[in-house]
């Protein structure tokens, strides 16, 4: 009869197989834990003036320059967003209809366009005086920009 039989004993080689194996899969799944992304879930309203923006973009750059940049669309005032914790330099931008656009001469297809209505500072890493603080504790960042006051 083929097989293992009741007495059959490892050898040292497999034993030290199987005790191998399994440092490989710890190792493995201890390295994995180290690697977790430690981003935080933030969420948040965006107002111009008092008012919703409708349709836009809010950007979350590191105050640093160090380091991942994230994006999230902005639609009826609210985005959500999984962002990396430190200080972050905000945008933002808010888009209106600005009409159709010829895209293979005058008489081809038309594409709609919208623009930015704010200021270009807002939407500029450089020049945005928006900021926030992410971490544990964050979870709700609201922006309001006031632009009557904007030369």
């Amino acid at each position: 009869m083929h097989g293992i039989h009741a007495d059959y004993q490892p050898s040292s080689l497999s034993k030290m197989w199987a005790i191998w194996s399994v440092a490989l899969v710890a190792s493995g799944a201890f390295s994995a834990g180290c690697t977790r992304d430690s981003r935080v879930n933030v969420q948040g309203i965006v107002e111009v003036d008092g008012k919703r923006v409708a349709d836009g973009v809010i950007s979350f750059w590191p105050a640093d320059g160090h380091g991942v940049s994230v994006q999230a669309m902005v639609l009826d005032g609210q985005y959500r967003v999984a962002l990396p914790p430190g200080e972050k330099v905000v945008g933002v931008e808010s888009f209106d209809d600005a009409g159709e656009r010829p895209i293979m001469g005058e008489s081809g297809p038309r594409l709609r366009t919208r623009e930015n209505v704010l200021p270009q500072m807002y939407a500029d890493q450089r020049r945005s005086p928006l900021r926030c603080l992410v971490d544990d504790g964050s979870r709700t960042h609201n922006v309001h920009i006031t632009c009557d006051a904007e030369p």
